[in-house]
């Protein structure tokens, strides 16, 4: 989940307009200590949209990441560098056509994964599916958070 994240990386301006260098070394200062709560509700957050780890030692790895960890690891995907960029300006506009590209690719799939469920919905036909078959599906789709709605509105 972290690798969708664009993170923009800039220290303060100087005289000149630049963004200085990052202050990388100013991470460790940032809290080793996991935050259960936190992390918790984070895990609560994901399970509604059926993206949290299943098994029980990912979720304990889940809950147990400090935040230094999380920002390390975002930290070591590609990131924005507005100091590279040039001019206060000309970095804004570089770094924004950067989110934008990567938006873009994430919507892409977004539609691409759209289109495969709406395929997949296709094997139902015009046939009363079972119950069983209904929740395999779901499973299948990563979408069995919706299950109770279907069995609400049968």
């Amino acid at each position: 989940m972290l690798r969708s994240i664009v993170p923009i990386t800039m220290g303060e301006t100087d005289s000149h307009g630049r963004y200085k260098s990052f202050p990388f070394d100013k991470v460790y200062h940032l809290s080793n200590n996991p935050s259960y709560r936190t992390n918790a509700r984070a895990l609560e957050l994901l399970q509604t949209i059926d993206a949290a780890p299943e098994d029980k030692a990912s979720k304990e790895k889940f809950l147990n990441v400090s935040i230094r960890q999380v920002v390390i690891e975002m930290l070591s995907h590609e990131a924005v560098k507005m100091s590279n960029l040039g001019p206060k300006r000309k970095a804004l506009k570089e770094a924004s056509r950067t989110v934008l590209q990567a938006a873009h690719a994430v919507v892409k799939r977004s539609q691409q994964a759209r289109r495969a469920l709406v395929e997949s919905m296709m094997v139902f036909g015009k046939h009363r599916c079972s119950g069983q078959e209904v929740v395999e599906w779901l499973s299948d789709q990563h979408l069995f958070c919706y299950a109770p709605t279907f069995a609400q509105h049968g």
